[in-house]
């Protein structure tokens, strides 16, 4: 079950922007530019695979009459081109099990507070956290929003594969919600908005203002402060 959501931003204007209700959405194919360290993470050239599949594992890849199977180096990648044009929002997801949570007493102890603590590594994400407390009302908001506009909308947490091994394919809509393992520490919770228009620019869905819903920290913060561990 999810607990929080959490969105890492890098200035604090931003911050005050998804307090004021500002969904800022990128498209797909903007986290498939090529990484770089100034990315902090965010970027991922594998984004919305349908196939991963090992060379190994593959009877026969013959494309215009060319039997290219015995040539394969490394796994085969393929990619639909509509899905770059889905919006992406996301977010850290604190999550316990449902049998955590059944034999959890009212107040959560500091040792499952613990299991909760964020990794060092997301601190690269941003400077600033806001933390959203009540998951399903800020889906509801979204929700209703995404329908307001005549879109469409899908959410779930990212499963993450581990490229050396994996072998399968995802489809439509479901290859958004598949990384590579490398990106684990992230837990992302992430929506994925179709406004079934093409091109590079970003979704600003406006859900109103969230402060009721929501906290606000420095990333360096949210374990003592957010957590208390």
């Amino acid at each position: 079950m999810i607990l929080f959501l959490v969105k890492f931003l890098t200035k604090e204007a931003y911050v005050q922007d998804l307090l004021d209700g500002k969904i800022h959405a990128k498209r797909l194919s903007w986290f498939k530019q090529m990484e770089d360290e100034d990315a902090s993470g965010r970027l991922d050239r594998h984004e919305g695979a349908i196939a991963w599949h090992q060379p190994d594992r593959i009877s026969s890849l013959v494309i215009n009459g060319w039997n290219l199977t015995p040539d394969l180096a490394g796994p085969v990648e393929m990619h639909w081109n509509w899905l770059n044009y889905l919006n992406i929002y996301c977010t850290y997801a604190g999550c316990l099990t449902k049998d955590e949570l059944k034999h959890m007493p009212e107040e959560i102890p500091i040792g499952t507070r613990s299991q909760l603590a964020f990794p060092g590594s997301c601190f690269s994400l941003g400077q600033y956290a806001v933390v959203i407390n009540n998951v399903s009302e800020f889906i509801r908001r979204i929700g209703k929003a995404v329908t307001a506009n005549d879109y469409r909308m899908r959410c779930a947490g990212v499963n993450y594969y581990n490229p050396d091994i994996y072998h399968g394919h995802h489809f439509d809509v479901e290859a958004a919600f598949w990384k590579q393992d490398r990106y684990s520490y992230q837990r992302e919770y992430r929506f994925v908005i179709d406004t079934r228009t093409v091109g590079d620019d970003p979704l600003i869905l406006n859900i109103g203002d969230i402060r009721d819903i929501t906290l606000a920290f420095r990333t360096s913060e949210l374990n003592n402060k957010f957590l208390g561990v």
